[in-house]
Order: structure tokens, then C-alpha cells, then sequence
């Protein structure tokens, strides 16, 4: 692999540079320009194809010869100076001292060879120090995880991820209400859901599903009979209900279900002088049953 692709990068495709925690991709000819800072005179005239010499080292000399239009201005080798071409057609640069910046290709002396910055982005990119004590990147391409405009249930039961631009998950941040456990009415949806693991924490139930479809937003829910079992504890049961909304996409889905068993508690302790208690409780179609204590 050429660690020193994110140097010297095909003209016209796009440039990356890395900062250790975010990798930035643009194919606009200005913002390339900005970037272009750390990769000198050399890569900013081809981009605007034209030519001239690149400078000297800051701090040798503040002029450096070859032609150029007076009054041009563009960023030094190092990043935070910057050269203005004088009226004798020669350049001129500023000797400003630089705070080392890591996702420029010239650091300095602020990394020592052979370092290495590993996992700098999601793609397995990492970055090696060379020999002069600049840091060269890998610019392995990421895999999109989705297709732009996709959407998806976020997994809290109430937000929302859709897929942008470059083939990545953003979802939706608003506080979820848990929907209740609600008394069945016998006209549930009941399309086809597989329960494939479960947890219960404090009055929260958490169901793992899955089911087919893809194209449209699927509606979950449950509810019960209000019945309690004779046992000790005692036991009870609600149904998981889906409505598949006439999706006919067979995409498989997975999906959280998060339920409140408050209403099943409040039943309890309605018959009970004791606030206290337990419940077995059990849901149809899953072989294992949860103890709610409270």
C-alpha cells in the first residue's frame, strides 16, 4: 500500500486529509486549494494548471526564484505561512512559526519516525511518521453502508436513521416515550414477527425481532388479557402484534421493540395490599419467560 497517497493524489480526484479523529472528503477545486497548504507550491500550481518553483524552506530565505505575477499570494510548505509574489516577480513569505498540525503531511520534528496513528477513520486508515518526522496516510476507500435516501428504524422504537450522501447511517436524537402494554381488543394486526432474544430492566422490556419487508415503516406493539395466573409468583402474558402495512418487500429487518409493563404492575398491586412483588411474564411465540420485580 503507498502511504503516501494522500500526498500526492490524482489530479482532479478527490483530495483526503486526516486529523487522527475524522477523515474530510471534498471535490471542490477551492476546497482543494485550502487543503493544498501542507502539500506546497508544487501541488497548487498543478491544480491550477499553471507552473512555477516551489519555495525554499521557511526560514532559509524569505525570496525564492522563478516567475510569478506580482501581488499572487499562496500558502507555504508549512501550512500557516504564506507567500506573496513581489513586484520583481519573485516570491516572499512570511516566517510566522507553525503549531504542528497532525493531518498535514508536514508535522516537523512533532512525530518520530515509525510512529504510527492506527484506525484513523472507520476504513482502517492509519497514518506512519517517515524518516524526516512527517506523517504519510493510507487512503483506503470505505464500503458505504447503505444506499443514500435508505431509511431504517433507529431501534429505540421512536427515531429514525436515513442513509446520506456518502453511504453513512444519521439518525434522529428525539427523547422516546416506551409505549404501554395495552388491553388486547382481538383486531390486532397479527403479520408475521419472529422474536429472536428479549431483556427486562426495571418496567422496560426489550424485545429483539425480526421480520420481512424493507419499503414501508412497520407498526409493533403489545398487549394482554389483564389475567393473572394462579401460580407463586404469579405468571402473565401479553402478545407481540404486527402490522407489516402492506410492505412487499422481503428484505429481512431487525428491529428493537421496547415495551412498559407499568399497566401489568398497577393491575397487581391494585389486587394486592402489597406494593411489592413479582411476575413471571411471558410473551407469545418466545420460549422464554422474563421476572419482572418491582
Amino acid at each position: 500500500m503507498n502511504l503516501k497517497t494522500a500526498v500526492h493524489g490524482r489530479l482532479g480526484a478527490t483530495v483526503m486529509t486526516y486529523d487522527l479523529t475524522t477523515t474530510t472528503t471534498t471535490t471542490t477545486r477551492a476546497r482543494a486549494l485550502s487543503l493544498a497548504g501542507a502539500l506546497g507550491c508544487a501541488l497548487l500550481c498543478a491544480l491550477s494548471l499553471g507552473a512555477c518553483d516551489s519555495p525554499k524552506n521557511i526560514g532559509d530565505e524569505t525570496t525564492t526564484d522563478g516567475g510569478c505575477t506580482p501581488g499572487d499570494e499562496m500558502p507555504a510548505d508549512d501550512g500557516c505561512n504564506t507567500c506573496t509574489c513581489q513586484d520583481d516577480g519573485t516570491w516572499a513569505c512570511t516566517e510566522i512559526g507553525c503549531e504542528p498540525t497532525v493531518g498535514s503531511t508536514t508535522i516537523g520534528g512533532e512525530c518520530t519516525p515509525g510512529d504510527e496513528m492506527l484506525d484513523i477513520d472507520e476504513c482502517g486508515n492509519y497514518c506512519t511518521c517517515e524518516p524526516e518526522g512527517t506523517w504519510a496516510c493510507s487512503n483506503i476507500g470505505c464500503e458505504p453502508m447503505c444506499e443514500p435516501g435508505d431509511t431504517k428504524p433507529a431501534g429505540d422504537g421512536c427515531n429514525t436513521c436515513v442513509c446520506d450522501d456518502y453511504g453513512g447511517w444519521g439518525c434522529s436524537e428525539k427523547g422516546c416515550e416506551v409505549p404501554e402494554l395495552t388491553v388486547c381488543q382481538g383486531d390486532e394486526a397479527s403479520d408475521e414477527v419472529t422474536i429472536t432474544g428479549g431483556t427486562l430492566d426495571g418496567d422496560i422490556i426489550t424485545l429483539e425481532v425480526e421480520y420481512g419487508g424493507g419499503c414501508e415503516a412497520h407498526a409493533l406493539g403489545g398487549c394482554w388479557d389483564e389475567n393473572f395466573d394462579l401460580s407463586e409468583p404469579p405468571g402473565a402474558g401479553f402478545t407481540l402484534w404486527h402490522d407489516a402495512m402492506g410492505d412487499g418487500c422481503e428484505a429481512l429487518i431487525h428491529e428493537q421493540v421496547l415495551l412498559s409493563l407499568v399497566p401489568m404492575k398497577l393491575a397487581y398491586q391494585n389486587g394486592n395490599p402489597d406494593l411489592s412483588g413479582t411476575i413471571i411474564v411471558n410473551v407469545g411465540g418466545y420460549p422464554e419467560s422474563f421476572e419482572y420485580n418491582f
